[in-house]
């Protein structure tokens, strides 16, 4: 993203924060959103005040997406209104006079017009699409069953602020105009799931930044989320870290390239991290042994030499260390009965030996021969 011009038509002349911000405004806000808003405050106050999100990001130690955020939130309040570029990057932030009642700002692109809304028929029609569209990892659940939105409750969802902005949001993200199942979905998520704002946010970033769009993968992660009691952003972030270094390191061992792991290899991963508890080191030297041993990723024969462990009682890589030394010193120890038992070999050493007394001899053959020889 390029730099962005910043103009304001706040008549008061300063960078004090107006008392209508404070009072009706501030308190509701997220507090990223507000620091962001008072920078924009601080930077309009300046002359040719060079601004970019990745300045403000920088500035704050947020994520780019973080600032957009930030700033389409200000948006649906009217405090400031976005310019996009061509490329749909936003290229200006003019920011606006303050209301004494704070008053949503329709979306440009909202996604509950009368376009948008079907009609009681049409959403009997689309009923069994969007069923079909409920993962499997749903109906196994005790999660709510997904339907089809009727035009009364998308009518009720049109007041709601919280769904207007995730509406936006999520247009953004994904870089389209939303179609009626992508409503309806992310509906699902919101009243169904029960997901806050704060986590459906993080659900399209995350989806988006791992290069998934498809409305149908965002519904996958999040019925797995719910399914696995992730409630918050932090307990969503613990998740995503554990999971990229958990399957991301076992694909590398394994040398696994050009596809993602299939469901019963993330049943093995899960019982040797779940059921084992095993560490991820223990894991990959279980994943190297298996290489060497078989040349191929054979998550069997993993599961074969971490099973073992577990019932020998291994915790950690010192553990095994001393499992392969003992596994040596019992490879090349012989018992004693093996070698009492062991043939004797077979030379001229092994036949009785008669013994000479020399010096006898000599006197006895000088005797008979009268001294000489």
């Amino acid at each position: 993203m390029g730099n962005i011009s910043l103009t304001n038509n706040n008549t008061s002349g300063t960078t004090s924060v107006s008392n209508i911000f404070i009072d009706k405004y501030m308190p509701n806000a997220n507090g990223e959103f507000v620091k962001i808003f008072l920078y924009l405050l601080r930077c309009s106050s300046v002359n040719n005040c060079s601004l970019s999100i990745c300045k403000i990001a920088d500035t704050f130690k947020y994520t780019e997406n973080d600032v957009v955020r930030a700033l389409m939130y200000w948006e649906q309040f009217g405090l400031i209104s976005l310019t996009y570029s061509s490329e749909k990057n936003i290229s200006g932030i003019c920011i606006n006079e303050y209301k004494a009642q704070p008053a949503k700002k329709a979306a440009p692109s909202n996604p509950f017009t009368q376009n948008t809304i079907l009609s009681d028929f049409e959403l009997e029609k689309t009923a069994n699409i969007n069923s079909d569209e409920t993962t499997k990892s749903s109906s196994e659940s005790e999660l709510p069953k997904k339907h089809t939105y009727t035009a009364n409750e998308l009518a009720a969802f049109d007041k709601n602020e919280e769904i207007q902005m995730l509406m936006k949001i999520a247009e953004t993200f994904l870089g389209r105009t939303l179609t009626r199942n992508d409503i309806n979905t992310l509906l699902y998520i919101y009243d169904g799931l029960n997901f806050p704002f704060e986590l459906i946010d993080y659900l399209i970033e995350y989806c988006v930044s791992n290069n998934h769009t498809s409305i149908r993968y965002i519904e996958k992660v999040a019925l797995e989320w719910a399914n696995n009691d992730i409630t918050t952003v932090e307990l969503a972030k613990s998740s995503s870290e554990m999971y990229s270094k958990k399957y991301t390191s076992i694909i590398k061992a394994f040398g696994i390239k050009g596809r993602s792991l299939g469901k019963v290899e993330k049943d093995y991963i899960a019982k040797w991290t779940d059921e084992y508890e095993f560490d991820i080191d223990i894991i990959l030297d279980a994943c190297n042994r298996t290489i060497n041993a078989t040349h191929q990723p054979s998550f069997k024969y993993a599961d074969s030499i971490l099973t073992k462990w577990n019932n020998l009682g291994i915790k950690a890589l010192s553990d095994i260390k001393m499992l392969d030394t003992e596994h040596i010193q019992t490879k090349n120890f012989i018992p004693t009965e093996q070698v009492a038992k062991a043939p004797a070999k077979k030379n001229v050493a092994n036949f009785t030996q008669r013994t000479y007394d020399f010096d006898k001899l000599e006197k006895e053959l000088l005797a008979n021969t009268g001294g000489g020889y």
